[in-house]
């Protein structure tokens, strides 16, 4: 009997079934990252740099608000969850050995759609930078007499 199948015994009733509360199955998807630390470094700064990308595309993150703070973050994360299931489309590929549909094929073909609706809710064009020109004094109404005979 190997380890993995005394746990898996030890977390079953007498009658096959698992018991409430039972760590079987959490060995992929977001229970992994959970359970067995962060994502790994490269995918890590790839989704730190597509985050920083997506914030600079909206013009920064002082111009964007919370409800499109919380939107980029999760464009970031589809982002990410794209590239695992490419990693694992790449290694195993999108059939399985009986010529089923890998759930991974589905599953990333539904992230691609998440990612679609997310990136035109956002807006795909790119935003300016508000700059502050040192000019404003100009339109300020208290500005003083000499600040406004200085005007062009």
């Amino acid at each position: 009997m190997t380890p993995a199948s005394a746990e898996t015994r030890a977390e079953r009733a007498p009658n096959g079934r698992f018991l409430p509360g039972h760590q079987v199955t959490l060995k992929a998807g977001i229970a992994r990252f959970k359970n067995y630390g962060a994502l790994e470094p490269e995918l890590a700064e790839a989704r730190a740099a597509d985050l920083a990308g997506l914030v600079a595309d909206r013009g920064g993150a002082a111009a964007l608000s919370t409800a499109e703070t919380a939107l980029v973050e999760r464009a970031a994360n589809v982002i990410t969850l794209c590239r695992l299931y490419e990693r694992d489309l790449a290694a195993r590929g999108p059939f399985t050995p009986r010529g089923r549909v890998r759930a991974t094929t589905t599953g990333y073909l539904a992230a691609i759609g998440t990612l679609q609706r997310l990136l035109s809710t956002i807006g795909l064009e790119r935003r300016p930078r508000q700059v502050d020109s040192g000019l404003g004094w100009l339109h300020r109404s208290d500005a003083t007499p000499a600040e406004a005979e200085e005007r062009p």
